[in-house]
């Protein structure tokens, strides 16, 4: 199992606030966990979580990357990065292994979490494409997935954003 966006595209890079605004064609403006009551609930949850990470000398990227990758079955998590900064402080996750009373405090607190994670996300349709498996669409954030006969470029449609298939 590939843990994919796992700090939540910089939810958990510590980064984003209540006040962040998105520029034009940054595709987080899409997702439900940035705005509103979603995003008011991750914040709270990252405060919950930040003495967890500050009582073992790690950011809460660290913490959220190391904890990711102590789950049964993950061989490996994706965070991504756009300054070397970033990159550095993803590695320093793998630095400091957290113990198994860390990985049962943190899920305490996860248990406890009142976080909304919709599960499905409008996405508009850029490009549609002939593929070898049938239509293919592009979204605005530039994953390419299958759609319906039905839908053309310019369409918004509802994007499962666990299995990614298009919700009719």
């Amino acid at each position: 199992m590939i843990a994919y966006a796992p700090l939540l595209m910089g939810m958990f890079a510590g980064g984003i606030t209540s006040e962040t605004e998105f520029g034009e064609g940054d595709h987080r403006s899409s997702y439900p966990q940035f705005q509103g009551e979603p995003l008011r609930q991750c914040l709270a949850l990252i405060d919950r979580l930040r003495p967890i990470a500050e009582e073992r000398g790690m950011t809460i990227a660290q913490l959220a990357l190391s904890w990711v990758v102590s789950r049964s079955g993950m061989t490996c998590a994706i965070p991504g990065a756009k300054r070397p900064e970033q990159v550095k402080e993803n590695v320093g996750a793998g630095e400091q292994l957290l113990t198994q009373a860390a990985l049962d405090e943190i899920d305490t607190v996860l248990e406890k979490a009142e976080v909304e994670t919709p599960r499905s996300m409008p996405m508009r349709i850029v490009e549609v494409h002939k593929g070898a498996r049938g239509r293919l669409g592009v979204l605005e954030m530039g994953i390419k997935l299958r759609i319906p006969d039905s839908v053309k470029p310019g369409d918004i449609v509802q994007m499962d954003i666990v299995t990614g298939e298009i919700i009719l």
